[in-house]
């Protein structure tokens, strides 16, 4: 008798050991599967959401090149969607992270907010579509000083534009400073004159992206 309660219990810790494993397994793969949903969402996945994910303070471009890339994908998308309030805001604010100081000193948020949306909208609203960039890893970055002795790097870009079935290029030369590590835009010159001025200007404010305004005293 006393045997059959021992073979008895036996069973019982073994029948019970396989429920706990079984929770434990069971309980595990729910967790998994939560974290791969949460996973998801938190994943972005629409080229407005990859944008805005950007991490420039933690991951910023290491060439010029890349930056004017990083910095291009942003206007492209900008001046070919409908963007208003925040999300118009929350661009913005990704590209003033490829700006230098001197630059932002002169283009406060606000300022540069309201007015690169002017341009924006002028831009749409003339059925103009930029419809790719180039900046070609072929072509070396130059060196320049500005006239504080600063040293620098320009890069070119071509936009190609459309406009009503026309397409037009563009080129813009690009300025840039080593701040603490990371080249920032210093400004840019447009290198043909035929272009609207509401192109030309991208995300300038009142002409400020010209070097006069930016390195004189």
């Amino acid at each position: 008798m006393k045997k059959t309660n021992n073979n008895f219990l036996v069973k019982c810790i073994i029948f019970f050991m396989f429920i706990a494993i079984g929770v434990v397994v069971v309980y595990s793969k729910f967790v998994d599967m939560k974290k791969e949903e949460l996973a998801k969402e938190d994943f972005p996945t629409t080229t407005y959401d990859i944008l805005v994910a950007r991490d420039f303070e933690n991951n910023y471009p290491s060439t010029v090149s890349d930056v004017l890339k990083q910095y291009n994908k942003y206007l492209q998308y900008i001046y070919n969607n409908e963007l208003e309030g925040e999300d118009f805001e929350l661009l913005v604010d990704k590209i003033r992270c490829m700006w230098s100081v001197q630059w932002l000193d002169i283009n406060k948020r606000e300022e540069h907010i309201a007015n690169f949306l002017k341009e924006v909208e002028s831009f749409r609203e003339d059925g103009k579509v930029m419809s790719n960039f180039v900046v070609s890893d072929s072509l070396k970055a130059n060196e320049f000083k500005t006239p504080e002795g600063e040293e620098g790097k320009t890069l070119t870009a071509s936009y190609l534009y459309n406009e009503e079935g026309k397409s037009s290029k563009v080129y813009m030369r690009f300025y840039f400073l080593n701040e603490e590590g990371r080249w920032k835009i210093l400004y840019y010159e447009l290198m043909n004159d035929d272009i609207n001025d509401s192109v030309s200007k991208d995300t300038s404010t009142k002409d400020s992206a010209n070097k006069d305004d930016l390195t004189k005293s």
